[in-house]
């Protein structure tokens, strides 16, 4: 994905700063969906139930383009005139986001390998229209935790009295989808019964059901420049 955004830093004591931003960030993921049971079908071309490693198979695949406004805080501690650190936090809120289904690609052990988008159809949420009602494979936005995000900072970097480079790792504090517990999910059930109704029926699964659910991670290289000094 990419960053855009704008900065201020303010001085607490000598070399101690707080520095407020706001980011926009565009963001491209594969998600996939696994159940935990035993897998009732073996079908490479479309990706879904039956198809993994030590009982943990595929049933969904989704490709995601998502657009956040982010508002990071963080303390800035600058050591010397050119090298500092940096610690924070972030809160995001989802924009937009574009869903597309893939096809998930396998080797001959059925190890997933990568995936294909096969239709240049998509579906849009726009977080900013209250009249929208999209209910497509049980994804309600009204439902989703993953409009918004929040993830602690941590960082260092180097900068000339213009120029500032930097590296920051972000560590995500809450689950990106909501936990799938039940069979009777609506995101399950509608995602296998389009598929195919006697498959859906013919599921068995033992504890945990559904892993929907991962805490996001990311690594940022930034460049910025100063507006003043």
């Amino acid at each position: 994905g990419s960053l855009l955004g704008v900065r201020v830093t303010l001085p607490i004591v000598n070399s101690l700063y707080i520095q407020p931003e706001i980011q926009f960030q565009k963001l491209d993921f594969n998600h996939i969906v696994s159940q935990n049971g035993i897998g009732v079908f073996n079908n490479p071309i479309y990706g879904l139930a039956g198809l993994g490693n030590d009982d943990n198979f595929i049933i969904a695949n989704y490709f995601w383009r998502i657009n956040y406004l982010n508002f990071p805080f963080l303390l800035k501690l600058q050591p010397t005139n050119k090298f500092f650190f940096e610690a924070g936090f972030k809160f995001g809120l989802v924009m937009v986001a574009e869903e597309n289904r893939v096809f998930g690609v396998f080797d001959n052990n059925n190890n997933y390998v990568n995936y294909n988008i096969v239709s240049s159809e998509k579906i849009v949420y726009d977080f900013f229209d209250n009249n929208l009602i999209i209910d497509n494979h049980g994804f309600d936005r009204d439902e989703w935790p993953f409009n918004w995000n929040t993830a602690a900072i941590f960082g260092f970097g180097f900068e000339t009295k213009y120029l500032t480079f930097s590296f920051r790792y972000n560590v995500g504090l809450a689950n990106f989808f909501r936990e799938i517990s039940t069979k009777d999910d609506d995101f399950f059930d509608n995602y296998n019964t389009d598929f195919d109704a006697q498959v859906y029926d013919s599921f068995e699964f033992t504890s945990p059901i559904i892993n929907n659910n991962f805490k996001l991670r990311s690594l940022h290289f930034i460049i910025g420049w100063y507006f003043s000094n």
